[in-house]
């Protein structure tokens, strides 16, 4: 089995952000992490945010004005979406770099779980945490770990996700939604499965938005 591309959005200047996720990482060798250059929503000109992102949209269907953050962390997750496309993987895993992994490490059979899922011509996305309304009964994935059917979720820490799903979420030319909507990309026809118990928490306590 190949090394498993990863995704890590981080600004360059937050390099404690940099220093933690790559420690986070770190404990994994299956991991190939390639640093993705978030996108920083405040130093967006009003030209370049109208040509990346319909806010006109985003307020009608939210009812409120998008914030810039919104807007940077939507990008830089739809630039790596162009990253797996453009590569010859067939599934990556995108992470944002406030992230912590509550285990330590993961056996081979984990890897082999994970790639046999991801193996699908469905677009599917696999979350490692579980902040989720489900939908269905759990079924299991390996060891004690068990999947469920998300129907709506909240943040976009840490997730799989497989090419289909990547050309699901770039068929709009302009973004107009925020990064974790998992509500609305399910009703896009994006499968959404998440890993229970949690494998990741997002370090509120640590970091704050940037």
């Amino acid at each position: 089995m190949d090394r498993i591309k990863t995704y890590v959005i981080n600004l360059p200047k937050d390099q404690k952000r940099r220093e933690s996720i790559l420690h986070e990482t770190g404990q994994f060798p299956d991991l190939e992490v390639e640093i993705v250059k978030a996108v920083y929503g405040k130093e967006l000109t009003e030209q370049e945010k109208e040509c990346l992102f319909d806010s006109k949209t985003y307020s009608q269907y939210y009812g409120r004005t998008v914030l810039p953050g919104e807007i940077g962390c939507t990008l830089s997750h739809r630039d790596c979406y162009k990253r797996l496309l453009d590569s010859g993987r067939q599934f990556a895993l995108i992470l944002e770099d406030d992230l912590h992994f509550q285990v330590d490490s993961f056996d081979k059979d984990f890897w082999t779980a994970v790639e046999k899922l991801m193996d699908t011509e469905k677009p599917l996305a696999l979350l490692l945490h579980t902040d989720i309304s489900y939908m269905r009964k759990e079924q299991f994935f390996y060891k004690n770990y068990v999947l469920y059917q998300v129907y709506s979720a909240v943040f976009a820490t840490g997730y799989f996700i497989n090419k289909n799903a990547a050309r699901l979420m770039l068929q709009k030319k302009r973004s107009y939604w925020i990064a974790d909507d998992w509500f609305r990309f399910r009703q896009w026809g994006l499968n959404i499965l998440c890993i229970y118990p949690s494998v990741i928490v997002q370090q509120c306590d640590k970091f704050t938005s940037s």
